[in-house]
C-alpha cells in the first residue's frame, strides 16, 4: 500500500501511519484499562530502549522501501532472524536447536537469490547493471534494510524480557509513539510536506496502513511473548513469498527462475523450522 501511494516521502506516510497506530492504540488501552506507566525502573528502561529502537528501525524500513523493490525491501528486512537467533542464544541462553541452524542457512542462500546482490550475479554469470546512480541509491537501500532488520531483532529480544511484566498493547503503545515523534522530526528537518495526503483517497490508504501495521505488531509481539524468540523468529520469512505476490500482481514484475527457487528454498526453511517445534 505504502508503494501504491505516489507523489509522497517516505517519512510524510509514516509520520501519519503512526500517528493513526497511535490513535488506535490509545483507544485499545483505555478499553482495556492497561496502563502506560511502570514503577519498575528496570522494565522502563527497557520499554524506553524497544520504543527507540523500533522507531529508528520502522524508519530505516520505510527509507528502504522508496529505495529498492517491495520484494527487495522485504526480503532484506527478513534478514532480522539471523540476528534474533544470534541474540536469543546470547542474551536469553535460549537452547538453539540444531535444525534451526539448517533452517537459516536454507533460507540466507533463499535470500541472495532472490535479491541477487553484485557479487552473486557475477559468479552466477549474469549481466550486472553498471548505473552509478541506480547502483548507489540501491546500496543505501541495502544498508536502511539492514539497519532495519538488526533493530528489530533487538526490538524483540527487549519484548522478550518485558514479557513478563508489561502488556502487549503497551509495549506497541510506545513503539508507534516513538515512530511518530522520529520521522515527524524528519520531516521538520527536510522540510517537505505534500498537503495532498490529507486527500480522502490517500487518508483512506493511510489509515489501513496504520491498522494493518498496528494489528501485525500486536499478532508478531504476542507470539514473541508466547515462544522462543529463536523459533518465532525465522517464520517471518513466509513474508518474502507475499512480497512475491504484490510483485506480480500489483507492480507486474517481471520473477525469474533463480527469485523463484529462492523463495523455494525460503519456504523449505520455514518447514524445517515448524517440523522442530
Amino acid at each position: 500500500m505504502v508503494r501504491l501511494m505516489h507523489g509522497f516521502g517516505s517519512s510524510e506516510i509514516l509520520c501519519l501511519r503512526s500517528v493513526i497506530s497511535l490513535l488506535i492504540s490509545t483507544v485499545i488501552t483505555s478499553l482495556l484499562n492497561h496502563s502506560p506507566y511502570t514503577s519498575d525502573k528496570q522494565l522502563h528502561k527497557l520499554l524506553m530502549m524497544r520504543c527507540i529502537i523500533a522507531g529508528i528501525g520502522h524508519y530505516c524500513f520505510y527509507q528502504s522501501i522508496y529505495m529498492l523493490d517491495v520484494t527487495e525491501s522485504v526480503t532484506i528486512s527478513q534478514t532480522s532472524p539471523f540476528w534474533t537467533t544470534i541474540l536469543a542464544g546470547l542474551i536469553l541462553k535460549e537452547k538453539l536447536r540444531p535444525n534451526l541452524f539448517l533452517t537459516l542457512i536454507f533460507s540466507f542462500v533463499g535470500i541472495l537469490l532472490v535479491i541477487q546482490p553484485t557479487f552473486v550475479k557475477e559468479i552466477l554469470g549474469i549481466q550486472v547493471d553498471k548505473n552509478q546512480g541506480d547502483q548507489s541509491e540501491r546500496m543505501q537501500g541495502l544498508i536502511f534494510g539492514l539497519l532495519q532488520s538488526f533493530s528489530i531483532s533487538t526490538a524483540m529480544i527487549i519484548v522478550k524480557k518485558l514479557s513478563v511484566g508489561i502488556q502487549n498493547t503497551i509495549i506497541i503503545h510506545y513503539a508507534v509513539l516513538s515512530t511518530a515523534i522520529i520521522s515527524g522530526l524528519d520531516l521538520i528537518y527536510k522540510g517537505e510536506f505534500n498537503e495532498k495526503i490529507y486527500e480522502t483517497e490517500n487518508l483512506i490508504f493511510v489509515f489501513f496502513i496504520g491498522l494493518t501495521n498496528y494489528s501485525a505488531q500486536i499478532i508478531y509481539s504476542r507470539a514473541i511473548m508466547l515462544g522462543q524468540a529463536s523459533k518465532v523468529g525465522p517464520l517471518t520469512y513466509s513474508q518474502i513469498l507475499f512480497g512475491f505476490i504484490i510483485e506480480i500482481t500489483i507492480f507486474h514484475k517481471d520473477v525469474s527462475l533463480l527469485n523463484i527457487a529462492g523463495a523455494i528454498l525460503i519456504l523449505i526453511g520455514n518447514i524445517e523450522s515448524i517440523k522442530g517445534k
